[in-house]
């Protein structure tokens, strides 16, 4: 968690999209990482932005992740 700490001090972009429209969010909540999503919440991860199905951060923590993932998201 420090390195991504680090990496966004130095400018590294919160909301940069893969090739499928994902945010670094998605893929923390996904994989349940409540920490890490109230992390990338707090340095303005943008909880609105819709992968290429139309779909949120929020949808899938809903979907998939546990109970906390959607929790921190609105942390």
């Amino acid at each position: 968690m420090e390195l991504v700490k680090v990496l966004l001090r130095h400018g590294a972009d919160v909301n940069f999209k893969d090739i499928h429209g994902q945010t670094c969010l998605f893929y923390a909540v996904n994989a349940g990482f409540t920490e890490m999503t109230k992390l990338l919440v707090e340095m303005k991860a943008d909880i609105l932005i819709k992968d290429l199905g139309q779909r949120t951060a929020t949808f899938y923590a809903r979907k998939n992740g546990p109970l906390k993932a959607e929790s921190a998201i609105r942390y």
